[in-house]
């Protein structure tokens, strides 16, 4: 026989048991705002949706400055803005909070500091920067070799910048092509409607042979640098293909913005070269950027027998109707036709998503049994960034998708063999021949 007992079940809303206060600073000068926000929960910890929170501002002198409420949301925040008076009585303000829901209410207090705006005393208050740096750390612009050092806590090429990369530093990062003309020069468009585009150096390059004949197989060369950007390009160096033998004065020029500047090149031909055309490609390079090619043409030539000459010259002008060595669709459109290289196609934004996506997956990846795969995407992650240069944003986002898929794939495969490992340990164990445990043990208890 059974007894029925009726049970009773209570689902009244359990009271609230935490309110926390916490300012969006510790410290604060006049006409400054400060940002409260409370947190309220139940005795789980749960947060509280819909609590009602008030809060008092009182001075030092324990005058009330303001009273502020707020109705806490789903997480079971709220926040309210308190602005510091024009003439605030300085040292420690104090929050005083009550939140009320279900049940007895809960309270709470919070304290922040008001200070005269002094520079030196340790606290970077809202006005000082950039005059402050003995609080605040270095403004933007100036020379950092460590994040601590700026204010905004980014060193970005050494110099201290409100992000990385900053348009306006000098220095073209390649998502600032065709974005950031004062970095990278002006973004040319072939075709109208955005066809073909392509990035301009601000570093031209321009070399004139001395003499178009020479006897002492050294020929010198007059070359003329125009920086058209608005920034220094330091460390300007010249590099020379197609010659063993090169000496370049004066070394390491530094352009000042939209200058130019001369410098002499002398190249050394070996004698006993083969006869014909030789060629040699002249560039400028920089730390920051890249020049265009100049190629000149090398004639080693024999006039009756008699000691061997050489001949220099440039080549032949753009607009002859022959794409020549050292002409391209950026140099001489008219020879060489538009340029197909530099596609501009696809979302910059979804590329360079997709390749920081990838390479973060690529950071985060442990691959013991499948290592050769790691291999793969750091080839395809290359080829995507290179991509993303030539602004072929498209194929960079297909590269790295395809990169992020092969690491992926090649998770499954490891977590998947590794889950086999145990039941191939036991079928080694079953099938080892029973003499061969007998031997083993015969071996271990002879020893």
């Amino acid at each position: 026989m059974f007894l029925l007992v009726p049970l009773s079940v209570s689902l009244a809303t359990p009271a609230i048991s935490g309110l926390s206060i916490i300012s969006d600073k510790e410290g604060y000068v006049a006409n400054e705002t400060v940002v409260i926000t409370s947190y309220v929960s139940y005795a789980p910890g749960a947060p509280v949706y819909g609590a009602n929170v008030t809060l008092k501002i009182l001075n030092p002198n324990n005058e009330t400055e303001a009273t502020l409420s707020c109705t806490t949301d789903y997480d079971g925040f709220c926040s309210v803005s308190f602005e510091i008076p024009p003439n605030p009585k300085y040292g420690y303000w104090r929050i005083e909070g009550i939140a009320e829901f279900t049940g007895p209410p809960t309270n709470s207090t919070a304290e922040f500091d008001v200070h005269e705006e002094v520079c030196g005393d340790g606290i970077c208050d809202v006005n000082e920067p950039p005059h402050c740096e003995e609080d605040c750390g270095k403004y933007y612009g100036e020379e950092c070799l460590d994040d601590h050092e700026c204010f905004s806590e980014i060193c970005c090429h050494n110099l201290c910048a409100p992000s990385c990369p900053y348009c306006g530093d000098g220095f073209c990062d390649p998502e600032e092509l065709c974005a950031c003309q004062e970095d990278c020069g002006a973004c040319l468009e072939e075709g109208g409607g955005g066809g073909f585009m392509f990035f301009q150096s601000p570093l031209v390059i321009n070399v004139t042979p001395k003499a178009q004949e020479v006897e002492n197989w050294v020929a010198d060369f007059s070359i003329n640098l125009t920086n058209s950007a608005n920034y220094t390009i330091e460390n300007v160096t010249i590099l020379l293909e197609g010659a063993s033998e090169f000496h370049c004065l004066p070394k390491n020029l530094s352009l000042p913005p939209y200058s130019s500047a001369l410098a002499i090149l002398s190249v050394k031909f070996k004698p006993g070269e083969y006869l014909g055309e030789h060629y040699i490609l002249v560039q400028a390079v920089s730390n920051r950027v890249e020049s265009n090619v100049e190629n000149l043409t090398v004639i080693i030539k024999e006039e009756g027998g008699k000691e061997e000459k050489v001949a220099v010259s440039r080549r032949p002008t753009c607009g002859d109707g022959v794409c020549d060595l050292g002409e391209d669709c950026m140099t001489c459109k008219e020879d060489c036709g538009p340029c197909i290289s530099y596609v501009f196609s696809g979302d910059r934004d979804e590329a360079e998503r997709a390749i920081r996506n990838a390479e973060d997956l690529l950071n985060s990846c442990l691959l013991i049994l499948f290592k050769r795969e790691l291999n793969k995407v750091e080839v395809l992650l290359e080829e995507a960034k290179e991509a993303y240069r030539l602004l072929d944003f498209e194929r960079a986002k297909e590269l790295a998708l395809r990169s992020a898929n092969t690491l992926r794939i090649a998770q499954i495969k490891e977590i998947f063999a590794w889950s086999l490992l145990p039941f191939f340990l036991v079928l080694i164990k079953k099938f080892i021949p029973k003499s061969s445990k007998k031997e083993h043990k015969r071996r271990k208890k002879g020893s």
